[in-house]
């Protein structure tokens, strides 16, 4: 049968008769909430075995939101393949951070679109420090990247203008700052990695970060820096394709 949603748990079918329904009972829900379900078209089963007929195994078959409805509950949709869908943009979109002038835009928005992946992940296992990790790691990374290439840029700067023991003493500190900092953000980058292969249950997520780990350390080698970070891109990527599940941890 068809019919539209009234709202308050009810539904209003083409029979003239209203019907009681839960939100578990829509299939397709997608994250929306009970209020963006108002005037949405329905195709429902009449299930008339109890004192009063409701509704099961619904399917909306129009929705009435807009497009910034439909954004916000694909973004709020916790399913596994939202899940999969939301990371498989962030990194696809981290990738193009390179692109000149409009790189920023796609790096943000990666991060972004990333983010509301390793929300759903959170709360369906529980884990609440997943993206406070993965937050902390890329904050530092950045921060580092900043301030180690400052510093080296200052360094080879300085030794051609035959700067002062002093300022060159104090380029030096800034890049032991930067490295310190480098550091903390590879624990943290560890913390994330780790839960996030936890709660998955899958591995790969840690091998990926074992080989991008691998590859900072040796950027400077021509071609095995570079190509050792893209093996870990496809490694990560191939990870989020393949995970099934999401487990519950303390």
């Amino acid at each position: 049968m068809r019919g539209i949603i009234l709202g308050g748990g009810i539904i209003s079918g083409d029979d003239g008769k209203r019907y009681h329904f839960s939100l578990q009972d829509i299939q397709n829900l997608e994250g929306r909430s009970e209020q963006n379900l108002e005037k949405c078209e329905v195709d429902f089963e009449v299930d008339e075995s109890g004192e009063k007929a409701i509704a099961k195994a619904i399917f909306i078959t129009k929705s009435s939101t807009s497009v910034a409805d439909s954004i916000t509950n694909s973004l709020n949709d916790n399913s596994i393949n939202s899940i999969k869908l939301k990371a498989y943009i962030g990194i696809i979109f981290s990738a193009l951070s390179f692109i000149p002038f409009i790189g920023w835009f796609f790096a943000i928005a990666g991060v972004i679109v990333y983010i509301f992946a390793l929300i759903g992940i959170s709360k369906e296992s529980g884990c609440k420090s997943i993206i406070f990790n993965f937050v902390v790691s890329a904050v530092l990374s950045f921060a580092s990247t900043i301030i180690i290439s400052f510093s080296t840029v200052s360094a080879v700067v300085g030794s051609l203008s035959n700067a002062g023991s002093g300022i060159v003493a104090g380029i030096g500190f800034v890049g032991i700052i930067g490295f310190i900092i480098a550091i903390s953000a590879l624990y943290f980058s560890y913390k994330y990695y780790s839960l996030l292969s936890e709660v998955t249950n899958e591995r790969l997520f840690f091998y990926a970060f074992i080989i991008s780990v691998i590859a900072t350390l040796t950027i400077f080698i021509p071609f095995l820096g570079i190509l050792l970070a893209i093996i870990s891109y496809i490694v990560q990527i191939v990870a989020w394709v393949k995970f099934k599940e999401i487990r519950k941890i303390n």
